[in-house]
């Protein structure tokens, strides 16, 4: 089948400190029998064998381009659409209706984290209660204002109170539960120490000027867990640690994110408990507020 070629190549010439020079070379050729076009080193060539009249006929072009180019051939029905782009710019790239895959490593968010809903007398401080997240690797996708990523780490919490009857304890079977301070103390504070490994899933919605929003949730599975009081009784301190405390192996959470380019502002929900056997109205569901670094 006989094809009809129209084949146009712009070449930008170079700009030096005192002039610029443009140089347009545009070539047509009709019922072209074969067109081949390759790309190797940087380098795109053209060749066009045969035509309506003359079936010995070629033509040859070659162009040397950056590492930041892009060359695009599109068939359409019968014919073929060149469009050969030398110096395309990486932000022009960036607004290609096609996703685009990125992986990236190392991300991090921090902020404060209060457990409101826990029981009576171990609230945690948000103000002196903070956690973090560490995303090892993360892989990107992206199509115009559109952005889709996995990611994986970990993630580690401190809670700390400061309540005068009940510290964080665990029970018979390793599980934390709230457990009171011995007799006559005088209890300065309690700490909950957590680490888990989480994946993760976002979007993210890109605004002219690198401005986003995004929402985000988190899986997680929790390693481990301990705990640590510091009291004084009959004039001396004390300062008690337990370790291998058994929490809620699996939680999920919901962050919501604003920022420009790679800084942001979080805000996050866990509707899951921390305490796993413990009696009573335990609702340990965590909130958080916070910054994030890539993340």
């Amino acid at each position: 089948m006989k094809l009809k070629t129209f084949l146009a190549l712009t070449l930008m010439g170079t700009l030096s400190a005192t002039a610029q020079v443009t140089t347009d070379t545009v070539t047509t050729v009709e019922n072209a029998r074969r067109v081949v076009v390759t790309e190797r080193d940087s380098v795109v060539n053209v060749e066009i064998f045969g035509n309506g009249t003359d079936p010995t006929f070629r033509y040859s072009y070659s162009k040397s381009v950056g590492k930041n180019s892009e060359s695009v051939v599109r068939q359409n029905s019968d014919n073929w659409d060149f469009n050969i782009l030398f110096g395309k710019k990486k932000k022009e790239q960036e607004k290609s209706n096609k996703w685009q895959k990125e992986l990236g490593m190392f991300g991090l968010a921090m902020g404060w984290v209060s457990a409101p809903g826990m029981p009576d007398g171990l609230h945690s401080k948000m103000g002196k209660s903070a956690e973090f997240y560490f995303d090892i690797l993360n892989l990107n996708f992206q199509r115009r204002h559109h952005a889709l990523s996995i990611h994986t780490g970990f993630y580690t919490a401190t809670l700390r109170h400061e309540g005068k009857q009940l510290r964080y304890g665990k029970n018979a079977s390793h599980g934390l539960a709230p457990e009171a301070y011995p007799a006559g103390s005088d209890p300065k504070f309690s700490r909950l120490f957590l680490t888990t490994n989480y994946l993760g899933f976002s979007y993210r919605y890109v605004f002219r000027h690198e401005w986003f929003v995004g929402l985000r949730t988190n899986f997680h599975y929790a390693w481990r867990a301990k705990a640590r009081s510091e009291y004084s009784l009959a004039g001396r301190d004390f300062m008690e640690k337990m370790k291998n405390i058994r929490t809620n192996r699996f939680s999920a959470d919901i962050i919501g994110q604003v920022g420009k380019d790679v800084v942001g502002l979080y805000v996050k929900y866990n509707p899951c408990r921390i305490l796993q056997d413990a009696t009573g109205t335990d609702d340990s569901r965590r909130i958080a507020i916070g910054f994030t670094l890539g993340f």
